[in-house]
């Protein structure tokens, strides 16, 4: 995934321990590279750790197909409401828009490690990016001494293609 290694913080080890891994070593890694997304690139916490896990990203293939039933739920409606010649370009544009929303989500925006997490190149995701029109809200720290106490600013939203 070629992430820097941050290490972990205290209470790891007993998580790790509590854990059956039935995918076994593959699954730990790939939870340990889910959990690094989460960190943001700081050492992985407890909290982080049992996200991977507890949050279905540590699951079988064959688990992944049988907990489809509200897509196939959203995609039985769609169509029932679509009454476009496109309708297969329409939904899978619009689906592939919200994989691509949640992976950015899930990385804080950051389009290289999206791009990593969804298996693409950087310049694959922006095109993909400027193509389903997505946006995201980012927000800024400030500790300058003028302004008192660090304080949080929201930007407005910004074009998520946008460089980091």
């Amino acid at each position: 995934m070629n992430i820097d290694y941050p290490g972990f913080t205290e209470g790891i080890e007993g998580i790790m321990n509590d854990y059956s891994w039935p995918g076994n070593v593959r699954e730990l890694a790939n939870t340990v590279q889910k959990a690094l997304i989460f960190s943001r690139g700081g050492p992985i916490s407890g909290e982080e750790f049992s996200l991977a896990i507890r949050g279905g990203l540590a699951v079988s293939e064959s688990a992944l197909f049988t907990e489809s039933e509200p897509i196939k739920e959203w995609v039985t409606r769609a169509l029932a409401h679509v009454g476009s010649d496109n309708v297969f370009t329409e939904l899978t544009d619009h689906f592939a828009g919200l994989v691509i929303s949640e992976a950015l989500n899930l990385t804080g925006g950051n389009r290289t490690r999206a791009a990593k997490l969804l298996g693409l190149s950087r310049p694959t995701l922006l095109a993909k990016i400027d193509k389903y029109g997505l946006k995201l809200e980012t927000s800024v720290k400030s500790d300058r001494s003028d302004m008192g106490s660090p304080q949080e600013h929201q930007s407005s939203q910004k074009d998520a293609s946008e460089s980091e």
